[in-house]
């Protein structure tokens, strides 16, 4: 169950909700796309690189005897230019299990992240809000000014003849 926040809703971190966050990574993890040997973000299935295929052959061997399988979804062995030799297999539990403690760590640190990011993003839109209706009022204040400043013109002007001038056009007198 994830809760979902309006963008300018502040976020506190919650225990709850980051044992859930924390829970669901470790599920995804088991059959997440595979990662290679040493990642910091392990998933169950690893792909593992080698120099040369009789390395490969003794790498798997070693990794079979310890009750790893050869993921039959992923290529295996591909050979191209300046690319190494790879294969994915999928780690037993109890290696799988080794890698648990990680996963919890990176999902911990992503869920702070994640509400941290939401928090800036909420803090921008209250701004943008604020400053929206700050210059709202501002601008709003000017224009009444300006018109006041007008009618008092205008009114201070009713009446009164208007002299022309030679200097001035003639072409929009009245």
């Amino acid at each position: 169950m994830t809760t979902t926040y309006a963008p300018d809703q502040f976020r506190k971190i919650l225990k709850s909700e980051k044992a859930e966050f924390i829970q669901a990574a470790l599920e995804r993890a088991k059959d997440a796309l595979p990662q290679h040997e040493g990642s910091r973000n392990p998933s169950g299935r690893t792909t593992f690189y080698v120099a040369s295929i009789p390395e490969a052959m003794i790498r798997w061997a070693e990794l079979s005897a310890d009750g790893w399988v050869l993921d039959s979804n992923s290529p295996i062995l591909e050979i191209g230019y300046q690319i190494p030799l790879a294969f994915t297999a999928i780690a037993p539990s109890h290696v799988f299990e080794t890698y648990l403690p990680l996963i919890a760590e990176r999902a911990e640190y992503d869920y702070d992240r994640e509400v941290e990011a939401h928090n800036k993003q909420a803090q921008k839109l209250k701004e943008r809000t604020e400053f929206i209706e700050s210059e709202f009022i501002r601008r709003e204040e000017e224009r009444k000014a300006k018109a006041l400043a007008e009618l008092a013109a205008e009114f201070d002007n009713r009446g009164r003849a208007q002299f022309i001038t030679e200097s001035d056009s003639q072409l929009h007198s009245r």
